[in-house]
């Protein structure tokens, strides 16, 4: 909010009262952007694509994996650019206000409007898809909830709270099963479902892995309003066990 309303300010020196088009500046489009999230809708699909600030731009749409990419502004052309896994060159659009609405524009662009919101705002929790994704919501995020029922009677053998690698606190559970028993599989793939629906466009990958045989893993990241979530399934063939793993980690505050 703070951002928008420094660049509604800028704008409302730079042009008359009567309501018309501007282009935005490279300053003014990295204000806008950096660390927030543009909403709209792409080609008649909804959309979310959240712009870092270290360079990294996340697109997630509904049904489908979302992207990681990069982004940039072109201080000599004023355009916001972007590069995404396929591409062989950065590809830029124009960023025009009208009326305090924002657009996208290029040669082969109409102006398609998006709205920005502050912060990461790609997904937000559906608590109302099943009643454990509001426990999940509430434990990913600091909350008293426990994860004691998440797959029946079989309740974590380990929890606790550590330092993530961004230095945010990061929460962890892991539930143990007899080496590379069936039901691990069975439960891993159930919570994946559970998370892909409790936080819906969640970015999910990497597939499965072999480490070292007889060890393995399989990971997926579900990326969160307020953070991340992994969970992780892991074959110990030293102690001749499998492990669920499911970490959360919050946003290092700014």
């Amino acid at each position: 909010m703070i951002r928008r309303i420094f660049l509604m300010a800028v704008l409302a020196f730079a042009t008359p009262l009567a309501a018309q088009s501007v282009k935005l500046k490279a300053h003014e489009i990295e204000i806008l952007l950096s660390g927030n999230t543009a909403v709209g809708k792409w080609q008649g699909a909804p959309y979310r694509q959240f712009f870092g600030a270290d360079g990294s731009t996340i697109y997630a749409q509904e049904g489908t994996r979302s992207t990681l990419g990069k982004w940039r502004i072109d201080a000599e052309r004023d355009e916001y650019q972007s590069i995404w896994p396929r591409d062989t060159d950065w590809e830029g659009w124009y960023v025009m206000e009208y009326a305090g609405d924002f657009f996208w524009v290029s040669k082969n662009t109409p102006p398609t409007p998006f709205e920005v919101l502050e912060g990461q705002k790609l997904v937000v929790a559906n608590t109302d898809a099943h009643p454990r994704c509001a426990v999940i919501s509430d434990w990913s995020e600091g909350g008293a909830q426990e994860l004691t029922a998440l797959f029946g009677a079989n309740k974590p053998e380990q929890c606790g709270e550590s330092l993530g690698q961004s230095g945010a606190t990061s929460r962890h559970c892991a539930w143990g099963y007899p080496y590379r028993m069936a039901q691990a599989q069975q439960d891993f793939k159930t919570l994946g479902a559970l998370l892909q629906g409790c936080f819906e466009g969640a970015a999910s990958g990497n597939g499965d892995q072999v480490v070292n045989h007889p060890d393995s893993y399989d990971l997926r990241m579900f990326q969160t309003e307020n953070g991340a979530l992994s969970m992780s399934l892991k074959d110990k063939g030293a102690l001749q066990k499998t492990y669920i793993f499911l970490r959360a980690e919050g946003q290092l505050e700014e």
